[in-house]
């Protein structure tokens, strides 16, 4: 068994004319496993294994064999490379995506060196957000932006903001009510509608008049106004 082994490595080794050790550490460049590598060579996983330590090899595993992997791409261990990203403005999540590495790992990382992500407050636009929710759901009749006293939202966040529901606000919208009115009536109080106009009297030389005297004379009734 030993020496089908032994051979079979030194079959690998002549066709990529390369030691198996050199091979292994090419492929920690790459930030292979050893159980990846086995897997390339078509070699079992423990023959390859027992190969490297009879020379001398450890292959890396876990951080440091990403500490490995970066090093060969950006000439710094995987430390010193999320720390240079993060010096030039890059967020946590843009270095997670760059690096591929998840961002609870990258967080441990960063806590264990002192690493400290720049921290971006965009201030977004309420149109753009607005323009994007409707794009997904276009018969949406709570995306409707509303403007008063200088700010603008939309029902949903101006409900939260007054402290009622965005249905009451619709519902007042509906009826026209006016903007800042709907949005600043306190709920359940009732509110004051505007009084009509009264009608005009009649004038005495109005035909409708001479017709309603003829008409209370016929049946014997008195005008009381």
């Amino acid at each position: 068994m030993v020496v089908r082994s032994a051979s079979r490595i030194e079959a690998i080794q002549r066709e990529h004319r390369a030691s198996i050790a050199k091979l292994a550490r090419d492929a920690a460049g790459n930030g292979k496993t050893l159980k990846q590598l086995a897997k390339l060579l078509d070699i079992n996983y423990t023959t390859l294994k027992g190969a490297l330590e009879r020379r001398g090899y450890q292959h890396p595993r876990g951080m440091a064999l990403l500490d490995v992997h970066y090093c060969s791409i950006f000439g710094t261990g995987l430390a010193d490379t999320i720390a240079d990203l993060a010096a030039n403005s890059m967020s946590r999540g843009a270095i997670s995506c760059e690096l591929n590495i998840d961002a609870a790992t990258l967080q441990r990382i960063a806590d264990e060196h002192g690493i400290v992500f720049p921290k971006t407050i965009r201030k977004l636009d309420p149109t753009r957000i607005v323009a994007a929710m409707k794009s997904r759901v276009p018969h949406r009749n709570d995306l409707v932006l509303l403007t008063s006293d200088g700010q603008t939202h939309y029902i949903a966040e101006w409900a939260r903001v007054k402290g009622f529901s965005a249905t009451t606000l619709r519902k007042r919208l509906a009826l026209g009510w006016p903007v800042h009115e709907a949005l600043n009536h306190p709920v359940g109080e009732r509110r004051h509608e505007i009084p009509l106009t009264p009608r005009a009297r009649p004038s005495v030389s109005h035909p409708w008049r001479a017709e309603r005297d003829a008409f209370f004379a016929q049946h014997n009734l008195k005008d009381n106004d």
